[in-house]
């Protein structure tokens, strides 16, 4: 019922459309326009090319009017317009852009030739503030305001100088700042990933240009850490699929648009962007990124424009380079509670976890651009980034008990095994020195390596009524992971653990943020000599290869009807491979008689710095140099070739699609509505293991391994799905606009659950196993909003969503395990319990997202430099979530993000400037279980950064950026917030940097 009501609703905005109404200024998104249906009225015809005076770039999306013939063209993405079948004589043009003022010209058509046209655009008068304004920034937010302003689907769009200096030159810093964004940080505090609408980020689509863009790993999620924002012009968001888009994304799909070098009236451009990151003393560091202060950030960036082959300004060059080392520390503070509703609840588990990563990160670009004829454009593009860490050092101490309370005799001793001794609060924790109490160190020195190359063409071509463009990508991503193996100088590192038992202490949260640890009894915890049990050495090489082919083709046709129609349909593949390999994981164990570890450590803890001693946290490569000894170490020879043979595996997807749509403008109403439709194919090979023998039966672990991961599977489906979708805007007068779509989507699973595996419990006699099979989840969305747009250049929007999301990914049995030879399995795990991921859940989203961005040059004064930026989403979510007969909702289903809120306020003065940014996401669940006491929820954070700047000169500018001046800490609690279960510290540096154009 709903589902027809939303129909219904949206077939309504029709009937406003025939309404007479005066001509209002828009237009449906191509190159002609309005006035197709008038091309027969005459054979004139006039192109030329649309700029802004103070920036020289080419204008898209400027709108070119001839009020008299009720006509209207669009620039394309190099300021250039064309408009035929004119009638000769003398004709008035009304060329107009946000942000800019109007250029009325009255101009002489003649017969068939094409009259070439030269329109520069100046800043409204109010605009005009000082010589130092930055024109820039301000007329390409005045492109981005222009674009989401003209598409007829919703989509939010931002230049990425919108918002000042981006302290680490990353997309992702830009992207938490949109509607309805919640940013994913990763372990070091950067943006990661993002989650769109509440959903998770594995279900946000990446673009670049229009092709995929992905991470390996064989997730779905695109990390933004390598995605380098300084060869971005500009960030869209799209929240209403269109059939010209996959549809492969519940949130949204993100597009990022690399900047045309044939969109600037300078014959060239250097651009660059140099930084330093600073850690200072006054914030709270760690001793390692104290020694260590300060990292580079460059980005350079030449652009060219060449007259080629007879033509004028025909080829356009850029080239860019980017290099950055991010040297961040952290603290991982981790609590685990009882499993109780009631309070207080005794901590029965503490983690203290320090880690020091330095990632250098580099990026490339090439892009040419050809103009053989204003009618066609030909663009091949070259990316190549890196990611190189040297050295990830983690030093973690874990000191854990059982979850039993300590009875207590007449005189008030502790009696019988009980751990817990009785009279915790809710800060503090006394833990008995017994067997089970065990305090672990870990220490890790592990390295990173990938690469990434990426080549990409297209061509784009005008005949006639024929609008045709085709595009082809290929990327490969190459990650090696040999941690232990390789290293600074040649040195080695790997995993070392170690552990002492009997052991009583006591942990005091009174203050969360600095927590405190005191030993009470049992062998001391700082002495080496004492860890003599679990004393394991462990090192990995994975490598890991992904790559993603791509293509699409689109013809679009414009018919010669009084209303403008154009109908679009195309052709899409993809080909996605992941293929992981263990190449030398090894495992070795202390020997009984051998000497303590050496006493070399791997780093400073914050754990060091509030308790009374220095944990003996041995460095690995120190361990590392004593394997070959026989003496000191014996290897695990039977988990060396069981990872090789259960690890290696590969999972193929191919992806073709086709599509039809049409787009149409009646009056004041803009439709746009279509089909598209998609196969997948998906193939996952690899080993599984079988009833595994024994020693006694296959005495040599590699003949043992080879026959436990003996049985080589191949697992093959596909599935086919239909995405329609209908979209409308209404334009109630020259600056309001209403939207409303229906649309539908999915969210592919990850390739990782497409690689063949089984994990056997025999105690439960279940057998957990990858679903190749699984389907994608599937979502039906409905959007309405009104958009506001002022003068100069901003915008109000406020928007309703709702998303009803099937076939919900969810983990339950789905059969038994049959008997014989042919159960898949060799005859193995007879009658055992089938578990895996399947389609059965449900889910339903609805959400408010209101944004507003202005600049106040009409205040009088110094006020004329403020501009604001805001935006808030709030939403609900509820289902079964696979769960029969459950109503589950917002707090109560994971990964809902329900609140986020933006502010960014920005104030220009002479050659002065400021600018404070706000980020604020609200609390969510993180971990659902059954037992509300073992839920985990995400903390709200807080996040604000605070800049400034000094234009010297135009082509210099000076900046200093405080990221995380709060020192906001990011948090997570178990089931009430007073239970904090992982506190992770602030990551606060200054960036200090100098930027401009030649």
């Amino acid at each position: 019922m709903k589902r027809k009501a939303s129909l219904v609703l949206l077939i309504g905005w029709i009937a406003f459309a025939f309404a007479p109404a005066p001509a209002v200024r828009s237009a449906v998104g191509d190159t002609e326009g309005v006035g197709r249906a008038a091309a027969s009225a005459g054979k004139g015809s006039i192109s030329g090319l649309v700029s802004g005076a103070k920036t020289g770039n080419m204008l898209q999306g400027a709108v070119v009017d001839v009020p008299a013939l009720n006509r209207q063209a669009l620039t394309d993405n190099n300021g250039r317009f064309t408009l035929t079948g004119l009638p000769p004589g003398p004709l008035e043009l009304v060329v107009s852009y946000t942000g800019l003022r109007d250029e009325r010209r009255t101009i002489s058509v003649g017969g068939d030739n094409l009259m070439p046209l030269s329109f520069e655009l100046s800043p409204e008068d109010l605009i005009v503030l000082e010589k130092f304004t930055v024109a820039s920034e301000r007329e390409g937010n005045a492109l981005a305001i222009t674009n989401q302003r003209n598409a007829l689907n919703f989509k939010n769009v931002v230049a990425t100088d919108s918002f000042g200096t981006i302290p680490n030159m990353g997309v992702g810093e830009l992207l938490l700042r949109l509607p309805g964004v919640a940013p994913v940080y990763d372990p070091q505090g950067r943006v990661g990933s993002v989650s769109v609408r509440g959903m998770p980020s594995e279900m946000t689509s990446t673009t670049i240009d229009g092709n995929p863009a992905f991470r390996g790993n064989g997730a779905r999620i695109t990390g933004f850490i390598g995605l380098v924002g300084a060869f971005i012009e500009q960030v869209e968001l799209t929240k209403g699929h269109t059939p010209d888009q996959s549809a492969n994304s519940l949130g949204g799909g993100v597009n990022l648009r690399t900047a045309s070098p044939l969109n600037m009236k300078e014959k060239r451009r250097f651009s660059y962007n140099v930084a330093g990151r600073w850690a200072p003393s006054f914030f709270e560091h760690t001793r390692d990124r104290l020694d260590h202060p300060t990292h580079p950030l460059i980005s350079l960036e030449y652009q060219e424009a060449f007259s080629v082959a007879g033509g004028e300004r025909n080829l356009g060059i850029s080239a860019g380079v980017f290099y950055s080392e991010n040297n961040n520390d952290g603290n991982l503070e981790f609590y685990n509670y009882q499993n109780t509703l009631n309070s207080p609840a005794y901590i029965h588990d503490y983690r203290s976890t320090a880690n020091i990563v330095n990632k250098h990160i580099g990026s490339t670009n090439l892009k040419m651009e050809y103009r053989p004829s204003p009618a066609s454009k030909f663009t091949f593009g070259a990316i190549y980034n890196f990611e190189v860490t040297p050295h990830n050092r983690t030093a973690t101490i874990r000191a854990f008990t059982s979850q039993t309370i300590a009875t207590l005799d007449a005189s008030g001793q502790p009696t019988g095994t009980g751990a817990i001794l009785p009279g915790f609060t809710a800060a503090r924790t006394e833990i008995r020195a017994l067997p089970a109490s065990t305090v672990n160190m870990s220490t890790n020195v592990a390295t990173y390596y990938a690469e990434s190359p990426t080549f990409n063409a297209s061509g784009a071509h005008k005949f006639g009524n024929w609008d045709i463009d085709y595009r082809a990508a290929y990327t490969t991503i190459f990650i090696h992971r040999p941690s232990g193996t390789i290293g600074e100088k040649g040195a080695q590192g790997g995993t070392l653990t170690y552990s002492v038992t009997n052991v009583g202490w006591i942990v005091d949260r009174a203050d969360p943020w600095a927590p405190t640890f005191r030993q009470t009894a049992g062998p001391s915890i700082y002495n080496l000599a004492n860890y003599r049990t679990g004393i394991q050495h462990s090192t990995l090489h994975e490598e890991e290869t992904n790559s993603a082919l791509n293509g699409a083709f689109n013809a679009a046709y414009g018919f010669n009807t009084r209303f403008p129609i154009t109908l679009k349909t195309g052709l899409a593949y993809e080909r996605r491979i992941h293929h992981p390999t263990t190449v030398n994981s090894r495992q070795w164990s202390r020997v009984a008689t051998a000497p303590p570890l050496p006493d070399i450590w791997v780093m400073w803890m914050e754990f060091d710095e509030r308790n009374p001693g220095r944990l003996p946290m041995v460095n690995p490569r120190a361990t590392n140099a004593e394997l070959s000894n026989p003496a000191l170490w014996t290897e695990n020879v039977y988990f060396r070739e069981m990872v090789k043979r259960s690890q290696t595996r590969k999972a193929t997807e191919d992806i073709s699609g086709a599509y039809a749509m049409a787009r149409a403008k009646f009056n004041r109403l803009g439709l746009l509505a279509g089909v598209r439709t998609e196969r997948t194919d998906v193939t996952g090979e690899g080993n599984v293991r079988r009833t595994p023998a024994t020693a006694a039966q296959i005495p040599d672990p590699v003949a043992r391994a080879a026959y436990d991961y003996g049985i080589k599977v191949k697992n093959e489906k596909s599935y086919t799905r239909s995405f329609p979708s209908v979209h409308f805007t209404y334009d109630l007068t020259g600056n309001l606009k209403a939207r409303a779509s229906w649309s539908t989507s999915f969210g592919r699973p990850n390739q990782t659950v497409l690689l063949p595996s089984a994990t056997a419990n025999d105690t439960a006699q279940t057998l957990t196993v990858a679903n190749t099979g699984l389907g994608p989840q599937y979502s039906e969305n409905v959007d309405v909003g009104l958009d506001y747009y002022f003068k100069p250049a901003g915008l109000l929007t406020v928007g309703f969503f709702s998303k009803n999301i099937k076939d919900y990914i969810v983990s339950s049995q789905i059969g038994v395990v049959g008997a014989g030879p042919e159960n898949g399995y060799s005859g193995d795990y007879a009658g055992y319990a089938l578990l895996s991921s399947t389609n059965a859940g449900t889910a339903k989203v609805k959400g408010l997202e209101i944004d507003y961005r202005q600049q106040f040059i009409f205040l009088p004064g110094w006020l004329k430099g403020l501009e604001l930026a805001a935006n808030y989403t709030a939403i609900e979510a509820e289902g079964d979530f696979g769960t029969a007969g459950a109503a589950l909702k917002n707090k109560e289903v994971a990964g809902f993000v329900p609140r986020t809120f933006n502010v960014s306020l920005g104030h220009t003065y002479g050659p002065f400037g400021t600018r404070l940014t706000y980020n604020s996401v609200g609390n969510s669940l993180r971990t659902f279980n059954a037992n509300p006491a073992l839920r985990f929820y995400t903390a709200d954070l807080d996040y604000i950064q605070v800049g400034v700047f000094y234009r010297w000169k135009r082509s210099v500018v000076f900046s200093c950026d405080v990221t995380n001046v709060a020192g906001a800490q990011r948090e997570v609690y178990q089931y009430l917030p007073a239970r904090s279960a992982e506190i992770r510290s602030p990551n606060q540096t200054v960036t200090l940097g100098v930027k401009g154009r030649f």
